[in-house]
């Protein structure tokens, strides 16, 4: 329809009447800018106000004279000249009224906008000829549209030329003259691929997902897909696919055939973002010869060897590029196999393809064990996919992976179908898959399952460098006996004990470390989980201490290990019947005395671990067999731990007393087959027995190892159910770093960001505290104020209801709040306290009188 001038003629002379045509000087021009405003607010009719639309474009490409600019030279001002150039700001006015019409005219206005853009780039070299660009040096020219120029629907894009040069406005030669001019490839890589997966899902804008874009490309986007969808969608389809191979092509092939110095279109290589075909692949790798893939981090980024490796990674295979053909490709290519394997790593869009060329059964598996375990995330449809991937070799998912947990059954199928050969070839390409130096945990990992990392030398480099892969490493490398699993075990706890004395975010991934090393240690050693491990080295450490329990006589004194009623270990020293106030000095360098010295220190740390063990699985509601408990029931340091706690098995509470559970009123209950938890005050409050458990601890004078029975307990309100966000301590104000300390061993970490945030591993929530905070330094101004607490899924960030958080976790997050408050309030008084602590100090003082 708009192919020629005659076209164009016709169309204007059809909504203007005859004569409008003649009006090429724009004598009036005022009256004609009146009619193009009075007839887009008298019609509707999308065929009319696309006629308009036409109308308009043409009349601003060809009509307007260069008077329609207003010229304003303000003399010298810093280096030169300033030119301002404003465009009629009605003309803006009428494209923007366009623009909120329906489609297709919209799409006119577009090409119109920059036809107007163009005239006024015109207009500038037409005042100031010398002028070359804004900062020249002599001339500062300043092109203003008005609204038009800062208004992000009439910033010209590719799609804009593209819908131009269907509609018949634009020429092909002014789309390869903006693509080349304006550094447009990265659209043309993305535009083919996008509309094919769309088309491919029956979906819409799932290509928007591939690269961050602005709204105003959804929307053009959108239009595009529209258009594509429509009757007349398969001519602008081959018009996209023909303009972006051809471009695509050009480039490529001009960069293929360059030298060092940069070539015609080497700025437009990183645009980028897909090339298709194992020709293009094959070509690359032979562009790249025996030089290293990626480049040195000194090499300048615009060289030739950059570019080529932002080629290859961006290089996929196309719809008819099997095995054969590949294979073919590279019996005239000097390709060696180590490269295609390095190649597979860089771009693993090719792996399954190489992986049969080579003949390497297992190929993908090996491959993707390395990738799996490096932690660099990925986001999007590319994180999808590898996702879907990964999951066809191991049930880990990639943030376990990526948090440092190992399929010791993955590696181990891998390795023996791949070979040691193979195998170590994609172990040497393993650099190539992350940035930096991420890939070097699979390789840690890798050399200790194959026993290739001694324990002396993971020791000594965890110790030297605190080292966290060497220390999720180390709990691989094959296991001799429970002595050597026990020996393991008590150096991660050293470990993640040390990390108590560096800042908040250190302790904390450290202690993520550790966590994660353990759950290694356990798997490597056949345990079903960490807890189960830890139960079992707590039992073997004491038990392997029974001669220091019977003691040795040494010069007259009998000195032997001993464990209180509350479960605290001390060296006892006796001589002629009674004992020593302390060991003589004389006897403090015996090997035997030195050796009690140590084992009083592990036993002191056992009590310490599992105190805040069952402190931990009280407050996550973690289980505990029948079988587990009675075994911790004969260890001399836990068991006095246990006999002061309540546990819960089904709906009968209690405290342990060999394989039973007696209860406040003083009844005992078997211990049965199901399993037994910590109970919480949650679990106490809703039996309905919280105070007569709270009564017998009174009666017994019972003082137990952490807060249990008389622990503070926080439910949800009315106010609080249904929504995202507990406001119950909003306004309370804060001493920030006083705040961050007190919670800082409760497992809180100040980020300068999202305020104190608590992870829950297991269940996948994040807690936060929020408050206009500066977590890190003193507040020299009034002190803030905290504003509300939200909850987060730990992998997709979405916040959470508070009716879908366990109740142990809100109430113990609540009562960290609580703590916070009472601790650091800024006027250095308790303030206000809560409800359910105002009844609990009520039930003591009941209980006190």
């Amino acid at each position: 329809m708009w192919g020629d001038t005659s076209n164009w003629r016709i169309c204007i002379d059809h909504a203007f009447g005859d004569g409008f045509f003649q009006l090429r000087e724009c004598l009036y021009r005022h009256h004609v800018l009146l009619i193009f405003e009075y007839l887009l607010s008298r019609y509707a009719d999308e065929v009319k106000l696309t006629r308009i639309a036409s109308a308009l474009a043409y009349w601003l490409a060809f009509c307007i004279p260069d008077e329609r600019f207003h010229i304003e030279m303000n003399g010298n001002f810093g280096r030169g000249t300033r030119v301002f150039l404003t465009a009629d700001p009605r003309i803006a006015s009428i494209l923007r009224g366009l623009k909120y019409t329906k489609a297709e005219c919209a799409l006119t206005a577009l090409p119109c906008a920059e036809m107007l853009r163009h005239n006024l780039n015109a207009a500038v070299k037409r005042v100031c000829p010398e002028h070359k660009s804004e900062t020249d040096g002599r001339i500062s020219v300043y092109a203003n549209s008005s609204v038009l120029t800062n208004d992000s629907e009439f910033i010209a894009t590719t799609f804009d030329y593209f819908i131009g040069v269907h509609l018949g406005i634009l020429s092909k030669k002014a789309l390869y003259h903006f693509i080349f001019k304006e550094k447009r490839s990265g659209e043309l890589t993305f535009l083919p691929h996008a509309l094919k997966e769309d088309l491919a899902r029956g979906g819409s804008d799932n290509a928007m997902r591939l690269l961050t874009r602005t709204d105003n490309a959804v929307k053009k986007y959108r239009v595009i897909l529209d258009i594509v969808r429509s009757a007349d969608g398969e001519r602008l389809l081959a018009l996209i696919n023909e303009v972006c191979e051809n471009a695509i092509s050009v480039i490529f092939e001009n960069e293929l055939s360059r030298g060092d110095a940069p070539g015609k279109y080497s700025q437009y290589i990183r645009g980028i973002s897909r090339i298709y075909g194992a020709e293009r692949f094959v070509r690359i790798l032979s562009a790249i010869g025996k030089d290293n893939i990626l480049p040195s981090s000194s090499e300048n980024r615009a060289s030739r060897r950059w570019n080529l490796a932002h080629l290859l990674s961006v290089c996929q295979p196309s719809d008819c590029d099997d095995a054969a053909k590949l294979g073919d490709l590279l019996k005239n290519a000097e390709i060696s196999d180590k490269r295609l394997v390095e190649a597979a790593m860089y771009s693993e869009g090719w792996m399954p393809l190489i992986g049969r060329v080579l003949r390497i059964e297992g190929f993908e598996s090996a491959c993707y064990y390395f990738i799996a375990h490096t932690a660099e995330q990925q986001y999007g449809d590319a994180r999808k996919r590898r996702e879907a991937k990964i999951a066809e070799f191991t049930p880990l998912s990639m943030d376990e992976l990526a948090d440092g947990a190992f399929d010791v059954n993955w590696f181990n199928d891998a390795y023996s179908r791949t070979g040691e050969k193979s195998f170590r070839m994609i172990y040497d390409a393993a650099k190539y898959i992350s940035s930096g130096a991420m890939h070097t945990r699979a390789k840690k990992y890798a050399d200790a399952v194959l026993g290739q990392l001694t324990v002396d030398e993971a020791e000594a480099a965890i110790t030297d460098k605190r080292n966290k892969d060497t220390l999720m490493a180390y709990a691989l490398i094959p296991q001799a006996g429970d002595v050597d699993t026990l020996r393991r075990y008590t150096f991660i706890q050293k470990f993640l004990k040390e990390s108590k004395t560096f800042g908040a975010q250190r302790m904390a991934s450290e202690k993520k470390a550790s966590e994660m090393a353990l759950r290694n240690l356990a798997t490597s050693a056949g345990y079903e989980d960490k807890s189960r491990l830890t139960l079992r080295m707590e039992s073997i450490a004491v038990a392997e201490l029974s001669e220091y329990f019977v003691g040795r006589e040494i010069d007259g004194a009998l000195i032997r290990l001993s464990v209180d009623s509350e479960g605290k270990a001390s060296v006892i020293c006796e001589r002629g019947g009674k004992s020593l106030k302390n060991v003589p000095a004389s006897l403090k360098k015996d090997s035997f005395v030195i050796a009690l010295e140590e084992s009083k220190k592990m036993l002191t740390e056992q009590h310490r671990r599992a105190t805040s063990m069952l402190e931990g699985a009280m407050e996550l509601g973690s289980f505990f067999r029948a079988d587990e408990l009675l075994m911790l029931m004969k260890n001399p340091v836990i068991a006095p731990i246990l006999r002061k706690l309540v546990f819960a098995q089904g709906e009968r509470l209690g405290f342990p007393d060999g394989d039973s559970l007696v209860d406040a009123d003083g009844l005992s209950h078997p211990l049965t087959d199901e399993t037994l938890t910590v109970a919480h005050p949650f679990a106490l409050y809703k039996s309905g027995k919280w105070g007569d458990f709270q009564r017998y601890a009174f009666e017994k004078k019972l003082v137990q190892p952490f807060r249990q029975i008389f622990r503070e307990l926080y439910l949800k309100t009315a106010d609080e159910l249904g929504t995202y966000r507990s406001l119950r301590y909003a306004g309370n104000q804060i001493q920030p770093g006083k705040a961050a300390a007190c919670l800082k061993r409760r497992g809180w970490i100040a980020d300068v960001y999202d305020g104190l945030s608590r992870v829950y591993y297991t269940e996948n929530i994040i807690a936060h505290i929020y408050a206009l905070a500066d977590w890190f330094s003193p507040s020299d101004i009034e002190a803030p104020t905290l504003e509300y607490v939200i909850f987060t899924a730990r992998k997709t960030c979405e916040e959470l209801k508070i009716d879908d958080i366990p109740d142990l976790i809100f109430s113990e997050v609540m009562r960290d709040v609580d703590l916070a408050v009472s601790v650091a309030h800024a006027g250095g008084v308790d303030p206000e306290a809560s409800h359910s602590t105002v009844e609990m100090r009520e039930a003591i003082l009941s209980f006190s009188l």
